[in-house]
């Protein structure tokens, strides 16, 4: 029979049986020769090339007994609960439950000065400024009904009916919660906005009488909780009469006696002085004819806002602090001076130019130098010609908290 796949020129076909291809050009030879196939590598065991030979397999397992059969169970997979154990690691020493955390102990700040200073209006103004946005945004709350209550009729009188607050009243310390955010300044303030670190701090004070803070007169109370306080807030009265040294009088007496107590207990610093941070308030900053007499200084400049409200810089506070004592109050205030520079650090003070109740605006709501007086007398009575607009009331606060904090993490 003749095969079908078989060329008729009867040369013998050199494809393989059962091939339907075409055979290849030219004679039946190969287009290509075929190319050699490389070996398979050798297992060296993992040794380089010329390393020389692979080192020789593990002996066998000894066989068991004869009769005997040994089961070896097959290794179990490392739990995937367990993630040291599923990547190969150490197991870690165990870890104690973490003690629970200490709350931080609230800061305590005591308000301090003569008679008329303004104590009393300095403390009804905090609520508003706390809310103006200016220095943050904080929520002011009493800690107790009789702060609550003394809050509520010191704001009422204030902003309600522009009336100052009546002279105080308080026989023990007043407690107010803060809660609220620092403010970013500068050229990425809104977008570090969400960023701003919460501040929660606890302000404690005795609002106590100039008469009680006088001289002889001082009350064993309110030395305790001055003594005591990690922060002071003491308020210069820039209008007082020069003849009479009230200012120095208060001012040494009751550095004195806080001097006493903390010596007895041991706290005074290695260099003698106090402990405190302490803010210096020159109060009445809105006064026109003080206000007046300084801008012929150079002291006093106007925000870029819309309100343009008049301010002291912070860098030249110092200076109008020393501007009150020499020129315009002398006498005790330089002694003032004298003392603050002697009892306390100087890096734990800061100056402030002062008002509780800042300027009145114009009708568009900008100051003008024209009519900037925000008090007039109706009747026997002092009123308030505009909206109480506080001016570095909040600042002297804000500066104790981050200062003591500051002090603590050391």
């Amino acid at each position: 029979m003749t095969n079908p796949d078989e060329p008729a020129s009867g040369r013998q076909d050199p494809r393989p049986p059962g091939t339907t291809t075409p055979p290849p050009p030219f004679g039946g030879g190969t287009l290509f020769p075929p190319l050699p196939r490389p070996e398979p590598p050798v297992n060296n065991g993992g040794a380089l090339p010329g390393a020389g030979p692979p080192p020789p397999p593990p002996p066998p397992a000894p066989a068991p007994p004869s009769g005997r059969t040994i089961i070896v169970p097959p290794a179990s997979p490392p739990s995937l609960s367990d993630p040291v154990a599923a990547a190969g690691l150490a197991e870690l020493p165990p870890l104690d439950v973490p003690p629970p955390e200490r709350p931080a102990l609230p800061i305590r700040i005591g308000l301090w000065g003569s008679s008329r200073s303004g104590k009393s209006t300095y403390l009804a103004a905090l609520p508003v400024a706390a809310m103006s946005g200016r220095t943050g945004t904080f929520t002011v709350d009493g800690t107790s009904d009789v702060a609550a209550d003394y809050l509520q009729a010191a704001v009422q009188r204030l902003v309600v009916e522009r009336r100052f607050p009546l002279p105080t009243r308080a026989t023990r310390p007043i407690s107010w919660r803060f809660q609220g955010r620092m403010p970013v300044d500068g050229l990425f303030a809104r977008i570090l906005a969400h960023r701003r670190e919460p501040v929660e701090f606890v302000l404690e004070v005795f609002d106590a009488s100039g008469q009680t803070m006088q001289g002889d007169a001082l009350d064993q109370q309110v030395m305790e909780i001055l003594a005591s306080s990690q922060g002071l807030i003491y308020l210069l009265d820039p209008l007082f009469d020069p003849t009479t040294d009230v200012s120095f009088n208060h001012f040494f007496g009751a550095v004195n006696r806080m001097r006493t107590q903390l010596q007895l207990t041991g706290q005074l610093q290695p260099n003698g002085r106090l402990p405190h941070h302490l803010a210096v308030c020159v109060t009445k900053f809105d006064d026109e004819l003080l206000f007046r007499r300084l801008v012929g200084t150079g002291l006093a400049v106007q925000d870029s806002d819309r309100e343009r409200m008049p301010r002291v810089p912070d860098r030249r506070a110092r200076e109008y602090f020393n501007w009150i004592c020499d020129r315009v109050l002398g006498g005790g205030a330089q002694l003032v001076r004298n003392g603050i520079d002697a009892n306390f650090a100087p890096e734990r003070v800061r100056y402030f130019a002062t008002s509780a109740i800042g300027f009145r605006l114009n009708r568009t709501g900008v100051f003008d130098f024209r009519d900037f007086r925000n008090v007039e007398m109706v009747g026997a009575d002092s009123t308030l010609r505009d909206v109480a607009r506080p001016i570095n009331v909040m600042e002297p606060l804000i500066f104790l908290e981050q200062s003591i904090r500051h002090d603590r993490r050391r």
